[in-house]
């Protein structure tokens, strides 16, 4: 028999994981439950197919920098604050939720599996779905609008100037969106039997949070994101309370951190849950 501390107990848990992984994930890329995720991952993508559209029927392309600033602000307020946003309240907050409604999530507990490792793999499964199809969306989106710029102005910026490391910035920052809302809405679907309020609630803030003070600020996800973006975005409002970007290498850490704290708590949460469909 093995003990938590020992190497094989690691192995198994590993083993474990990934059997999950492969379980979950498909519903989440493939189910019924990641129609959500494709609409949302598709919005900027038709917002930016339409530019294009427009620059070529008009035989006026943008500016490199116009490009720029638009993908920041469309990014920031498009993407990030509501599709990633969303479409994370969408897959995390029924990983453990839709199980407890649809009655399923006792078939899990009669398993010979530790309930951290089933909660380990079920937000992995979720964060793959999320990161594979936000990240895409990201991607195609900023290549749409850098077309609109026309093929010699896009060939240099891409091959001279700063396409690529812009481009990995904003999938970085997209992928860590995914891991801090991740956790924060895979809690609010484990400690409230109505997620959607506590998530509204929480969304809210995030979007408020260019009028939050200073301190209140570290709290937030969404500061230590904006605090990652290439091209930053202006928070010219008359009533923004404007505050220092964190370091790179200290918003990096602080999402991690984050992220680890809240999957660690939920985890022991779904340690301690007892199955009682009917109070559900």
């Amino acid at each position: 028999m093995t003990t938590p501390g020992d190497p094989g107990s690691m192995a198994l848990w590993l083993r474990q994981i990934r059997a999950v992984i492969a379980l979950e994930w498909q519903r989440y890329m493939f189910g019924r439950r990641a129609i959500p995720q494709y609409l949302l991952a598709l919005m900027p993508v038709a917002g930016f197919i339409a530019s294009y559209s427009v620059s070529v029927i008009r035989s006026q392309p943008l500016e490199t920098s116009e490009a720029m600033t638009i993908f920041s602000w469309s990014f920031n307020l498009l993407t990030l604050r509501f599709v990633v946003t969303f479409g994370c309240i969408a897959v995390f907050t029924n990983l453990f939720r839709a199980e407890i409604a649809g009655k399923s999530l006792h078939y899990y507990f009669l398993v010979p599996i530790r309930r951290e490792v089933l909660t380990v793999g079920k937000y992995l499964a979720g964060l793959i779905s999320a990161m594979v199809l936000f990240s895409l969306s990201t991607v195609v989106s900023y290549l749409l609008l850098f077309a609109s710029t026309g093929g010699e102005a896009m060939s240099r910026w891409f091959t001279q100037g700063n396409g690529v490391p812009h481009l990995l910035a904003y999938v970085g920052i997209t992928l860590l969106g995914c891991l801090g809302y991740g956790a924060v809405f895979l809690g609010c679907g484990v400690f409230f039997k109505n997620p959607v309020i506590p998530a509204v609630l929480f969304y809210g803030l995030e979007w408020a949070n260019f009028m939050l003070p200073v301190l209140l600020k570290k709290f937030s996800v969404v500061h230590y994101l904006n605090s990652l973006m290439p091209v930053p975005v202006t928070q010219g409002a008359f009533f923004a309370v404007i505050a220092e970007p964190t370091p790179a290498w200290i918003a990096i850490i602080g999402i991690l951190l984050f992220t680890v704290l809240v999957l660690a708590g939920t985890a022991l949460v779904v340690r301690r849950m007892e199955i009682k469909y009917t109070t559900e």
